[in-house]
């Protein structure tokens, strides 16, 4: 009898811990997977910024060029294409 209760009790006592382990492990997937979504929210969401920020210095840039018109180096790149043609 003695031998047959402490061999019980130790089944049961290595059965509870692996069902922890179990619930532990879902548990973690289930956080990652909200993880994984912030991530991607938050990929996208810098991705529409960053594309909107792109566009906008390029405006910047354009409006720039209407102002004050071409560059010291558009204009140098001009002048030795001028040159070299003649």
């Amino acid at each position: 009898l003695r031998g047959a209760n402490g061999l019980l009790s130790r089944s049961v006592g290595r059965v509870a811990p692996r069902v922890a382990l179990q619930a532990d492990i879902k548990a973690i997937e289930k956080g990652k997977n909200g993880v994984k979504a912030l991530v991607e929210a938050r990929q996208a969401a810098f991705k529409v910024a960053h594309d909107a920020f792109r566009a906008t210095i390029q405006k910047a840039m354009a409006d720039l060029k209407k102002v004050f018109g071409e560059t010291p180096k558009e204009e140098a790149k001009e002048e030795a294409t001028d040159t070299q043609a003649e």
